[in-house]
């Protein structure tokens, strides 16, 4: 059952995690939908900021994971932008940047969780794990049998 978009967080059809990752390294985005797929999210990307807003507006999303560093939109312009869009999304940022001279405005901003890259898989899991609002579905699984973890 899908929640409408003016409850906050939005969780797809079935119970599936919603996640959208947000990042201009092609090569990082496919690697990512993977590792996070197989992990039973449903995963969308978009390649720089603007196109994270405009996938926003039209998605049903409970989590965003997003790089800092992107040409146009950075990540914590598109977190602000976000959180005007869907108040209830859960935000994680990725940086290559010192996580110090971030942390502040990340948290100002309610970014829930800033990951260094290059990026500890395990880290990421535990993360997602933790902050997402229910269970993902396991994709082995029959379509509406959700996986207890």
């Amino acid at each position: 059952m899908k929640q409408s978009q003016a409850e906050g967080n939005s969780v797809g059809t079935m119970g599936i995690t919603e996640v959208l990752i947000v990042d201009d390294d092609s090569d990082c985005l496919q690697i990512l939908k993977a590792y996070l797929a197989v992990e039973g999210y449903r995963v969308t990307c978009a390649s720089d900021g603007f196109e994270a807003l405009t996938v926003l507006k039209t998605g049903f999303f409970s989590l965003m994971l997003t790089d800092y560093n992107m040409p146009g939109l950075n990540g914590l312009e598109l977190c602000e932008e976000a959180r005007k869009i869907k108040p209830g999304l859960i935000m994680i940022m990725m940086t290559g940047a010192t996580l110090n001279r971030l942390q502040a405005d990340a948290f100002r901003l309610g970014i829930s969780s800033l990951l260094a890259k290059p990026l500890d898989f395990s880290e990421l899991l535990g993360v997602v794990r933790k902050l997402s609002p229910i269970t993902p579905v396991d994709s082995t699984l029959p379509i509406g049998a959700t996986l207890i973890r």
